[in-house]
Order: structure tokens, then C-alpha cells, then sequence
């Protein structure tokens, strides 16, 4: 199989979600990798896959390549996660001047409603970020967010970070997100952004919330849950995040909170927490992920 996969921006920066698919795919099934201006890739391919990234950042040479490769390809996926959703408009313009028909793309996504023809597939890439490692001991005593303030899950952030709290609280994430949580949160902990995952494995407990978006549509567990279960944190999850688990196949009900006083209580227990936890949900999830991408590579070349 000659296959290529397609990538906005270098795919070298692997903490960067398309950037890990992309670099999987590629040494997975042997498949080149365009990142970067190339005119000697700009050719016929079996497979194309153009992971969904920052189109928007690329060079403009880039982006007419990609287009033009995806367009000519035999087969062409869009491998879709829940950050990035739109294709790059000039992957549409190629189809057009090459007179193809712009429905001849499979996409392989992590959310549910974009699965939409028969050729499609769901695909949950989020667990990709499953690196498993032993439990470092607790050398950061409270309970920890990472990321930012947005907007569709502000409500939630101060439900459990803002106030009087009756246990100490981190959030990690850049300086403008700092002043963001600082409006509602002024004298909890802060850091910046960390560069090792293997950090947020030296708190006591972190805390899952997801944007109002998901409750009504199904986008898989974040990463994060994948990060802090790799990492062995025990997490409390807000009431609202039970049904992204239940579709999942996942039950959260055990260490769901709806107050502080029931992140308190979760914290005094967080160490039976964590076993439970790793019990539960530690099991191999990138296995699961290479059968359900090679079952959908052997349905589109068979």
C-alpha cells in the first residue's frame, strides 16, 4: 500500500494531539509523512489520511499540497478529532478542479455526529494518549486542573475552585488564562503550563469537568482522562459528565461530586480512590484503539 499522511504544522511537536495521530498513523502502517512544503510528495496514492490541524498556521504552499494529494489519492480519510472539526477549504477546491466527487471521503472521527455515511467510522483517538507508568509518590496535596477558563464550563470552575474551599487547590495554565480564573478564583495556586506529563502525576487528585457542548453532543473522554489515569491521579468528576462516560462504556458514578464538601470527602480518600480507579479503567485502551484503525484500513482497501 503507497499511502501518505497529511499533517498542517510538524508533526516533531508531539505533545500537540493531530501531531501524536499523525506520527502514529505514519509508523503504524509504513505511510509517509507530508508536514512541511514538498513538491516530490505531491503524487498518486493509495491512501491519503489528513489528520485535522491548524490549517489556519500552515504555509499557503503547504496547504495547496495537501489539498492536491488528498484529491488525487484512491482512497482519502479525514481523520477528525474533537479540537479541530473542518477540513481545509483547499482539499475541497482540489476535488473540484480534479472533478471528483466530494463525497468520496471517509472520516474517521471521535465525535458521534459526524459519522454520517456508511464509509465513515468512529475512531476514538483520545486514547492515544494512554501511556501507562507506576504511581509516583503525592508531593502536591489538594486538587488539580489543568487547561483553560472556557467559557462552557466557567459555571463548573467556580463550583469547585472559587470561594472558600476546605482543601487547597492548583490550576495549571498560561498567564492570560490566569487573569481569566483569577476573576472568580483569586487566592488558589497557580503554575504555568507544564512541559512533562509526568508532573501532574505528583498531585493528590484531579478534577474532570467537560464544556456544556458535550453534554448534548458525544465526544468522546478528553484526553485528560486518559493523562491522569496513565499517570495514576485519581479524578472526581462533576454529576454533569456521567453520560459522555456511560456512552463510553464507562461508569463514573462512584467518584462523581456535586459540591465541595464532596471533593473534600473524595480527597480524605483519595489513595483507595486511585487503586479503584487504575482497577477499574487501567486496562490496555491503545490495544482497543489499533483494532478498531485496522479494521477500518482493512474496510476501505478490501
Amino acid at each position: 500500500m503507497k499511502g501518505i499522511v497529511c499533517h498542517f504544522t510538524p508533526t516533531d511537536k508531539v505533545h500537540v494531539a493531530s501531531a501524536r495521530i499523525a506520527v502514529w498513523l505514519a509508523n503504524r502502517y509504513g505511510l509517509d509523512i507530508i508536514d512541511k512544503p514538498d513538491p516530490e510528495k505531491v503524487k498518486d496514492y493509495d491512501l491519503a489520511i489528513c489528520v485535522s490541524s491548524a490549517s489556519g498556521f500552515a504555509d499557503a504552499e503547504l496547504r495547496e499540497q495537501i489539498g492536491e494529494i488528498c484529491a488525487r489519492a484512491k482512497h482519502y480519510i479525514f481523520a477528525q478529532q474533537d479540537f479541530l472539526t473542518s477540513q481545509a477549504g483547499q482539499i475541497g477546491k482540489w476535488f473540484d478542479i480534479l472533478e471528483k466527487d466530494r463525497h468520496t471521503r471517509h472520516v474517521w472521527s471521535t465525535i458521534h455526529k459526524t459519522i454520517k455515511n456508511p464509509q465513515d467510522r468512529y475512531i476514538n483517538w483520545n486514547r492515544l494518549t494512554f501511556s501507562p507508568v507506576e504511581p509516583q509518590p503525592v508531593s502536591k496535596t489538594g486538587l488539580y486542573y489543568y487547561g483553560a477558563a472556557r467559557k462552557g464550563r466557567l459555571s463548573y470552575l467556580e463550583k469547585y475552585l472559587g470561594g472558600d474551599l476546605p482543601y487547597e487547590a492548583t490550576v495549571s495554565t498560561t498567564k492570560p488564562g490566569t487573569k481569566k480564573f483569577k476573576l472568580f478564583a483569586p487566592d488558589i495556586n497557580y503554575e504555568e503550563p507544564f512541559k512533562e506529563l509526568s508532573h501532574i502525576g505528583k498531585f493528590q487528585m484531579s478534577l474532570y469537568l467537560e464544556d456544556d457542548y458535550s453534554h448534548r453532543h458525544y465526544c468522546s473522554p478528553a484526553n485528560r482522562w486518559y493523562e491522569c489515569l496513565s499517570q495514576r491521579v485519581p479524578m472526581v468528576f462533576d454529576k454533569s459528565c456521567i453520560g459522555t462516560f456511560e456512552t463510553a462504556g464507562y461508569s463514573v458514578k462512584d467518584y462523581v461530586v456535586q459540591d465541595k464538601e464532596g471533593v473534600a470527602w473524595a480527597l480524605e480518600n483519595s489513595e483507595d480512590i486511585r487503586e479503584e480507579q487504575w482497577e477499574r479503567w487501567g486496562f490496555d485502551h491503545l490495544l482497543a484503539l489499533k483494532e478498531d484503525v485496522d479494521a477500518a484500513i482493512k474496510g476501505i482497501l478490501t
